[in-house]
């Protein structure tokens, strides 16, 4: 593994695991991250007045401005990595409630998802008897509490109703909250979608601009289909290193999730931005499996797209092994290999 590059100050948040329609070449694509107006410029382009952070003026935007990342051996680890890896969190031993029927299931045990799992989760948590709606004599009803995370801390909620619509709007603060091993602080607004008959929520769009995770604070937007399989979240935000002042970004970081008997497949695209290298997009091109028993993927395959044609390709070998492969020249063949790397060290 390159030294010089430690993937988990990789992730970008993904989820991170995490811009397919703003990037294409020669373009300049500029979108705000939601909170109080900040401002990206994605260009590609070779001009080194492109990687700098610029001030817009006064008016309170940042603006960003980077270029595509140009795939070599130094980079082509940590960055296919992260397209695995793809979200701030590092998650510990503790296993999240994936969904209400099963609380053990081999999608909980896969790192990457559990900042995009720990969010959903918390809405599971609340408890919304159907009675509620059955008894009430209005169509909205208001609701409030508290709920203690599994692995510690809390969050509090606040939650607008509509029994007509079955939407729902509102708000989570997070003290100290932990799911999956994932803690977070800070606050987050939501809406989506609950059924009436069963209290279940069905679908949430979340949107903060102040959660802090570890050293990071996070910016942006998730959202994720609670209803069924297979679990599609997306995932779009930027993150500040609190210690390294620099910011990573991830937009669109889409994830599939589809579960059987005895393993779950994987599916993800996007694009990520690392200040150091710039950005790539991503996509699987063999759904990542993950078997029951394991904490990584046995198969799959992920490609990410640099700039003037280059890419890497990461291939899960086995449940404790990885193997990148690089088009360092754009030229459409793998002329560089890593060799056998460990999943562990991700």
């Amino acid at each position: 593994m390159n030294t010089q590059e430690d993937p988990r100050h990789l992730i970008l948040f993904i989820l991170l695991i995490f811009l397919l329609p703003y990037t294409y070449g020669g373009c300049i694509a500029v979108f705000s991250s939601g909170g109080d107006g900040d401002k990206v410029i994605i260009r590609s382009g070779p001009s080194d007045e492109d990687k700098q952070i610029v001030d817009d003026g006064g008016s309170g935007d940042t603006l960003i401005v980077a270029t595509q990342a140009s795939i070599t051996p130094a980079n082509a680890e940590a960055l296919t990595g992260v397209a695995v890896t793809g979200n701030l969190t590092n998650s510990g031993p503790e296993i999240s409630a994936l969904s209400q029927s099963s609380a053990h299931t081999q999608i909980e045990t896969f790192r990457p998802l559990s900042f995009t799992l720990a969010l959903g989760d918390s809405l599971r948590d609340i408890d919304l008897n159907p009675s509620l709606f059955q008894l009430s004599q209005t169509n909205m009803i208001n609701e409030s509490g508290t709920v203690e995370g599994p692995c510690g801390g809390l969050f509090s909620y606040s939650l607008n109703l509509n029994i007509l619509s079955e939407e729902f709007s509102g708000s989570l603060s997070f003290e100290d909250y932990c799911d999956s091993g994932t803690r977070f602080y800070g606050e987050t607004d939501v809406v989506g979608a609950f059924e009436v008959s069963t209290g279940d929520f069905l679908s949430a769009t979340f949107s903060f601009n102040n959660l802090i995770q570890g050293t990071f604070t996070l910016d942006g937007e998730m959202s994720i289909d609670l209803s069924d399989s297979p679990v599609i979240a997306v995932f779009t935000a930027h993150a500040k290193d609190n210690d390294t002042e620099r910011v990573y970004w991830l937009r669109d970081y889409s994830m599939n999730i589809t579960e059987w008997a005895g393993d779950v497949e994987i599916e993800v695209s996007g694009t990520f931005h690392h200040p150091d290298h710039g950005f790539v997009n991503l996509a699987t091109t063999d759904p990542l499996v993950v078997h029951e028993e394991d904490d990584w993927p046995a198969s799959g395959q992920i490609v990410i797209q640099g700039d003037n044609h280059t890419r890497a390709q990461l291939t899960a070998l086995d449940p404790l092994h990885w193997r990148v492969e690089a088009d360092t020249e754009g030229d459409g063949i793998f002329e560089w290999e890593s060799g056998v790397l460990n999943w562990t060290d991700l």
